[in-house]
């Protein structure tokens, strides 16, 4: 049980709130520069 928390906690910690902080300042800089978030391009790209 405890190994388990540990280990959930260390993933979360290590690559999900780096993801989460990567795509937020994507977003803003995009919203800066008036334009969409890169991913909204890639998205239409492949279309």
């Amino acid at each position: 049980m405890v190994i388990g928390g540990l280990t959930a906690s260390a993933l979360v910690t290590l690559v999900l709130v780096p993801a989460v902080c990567t795509l937020f300042e994507e977003g803003l800089e995009g919203l800066r520069r008036g334009h969409a978030p890169a991913s909204a391009g890639a998205a239409k790209a492949i279309e």
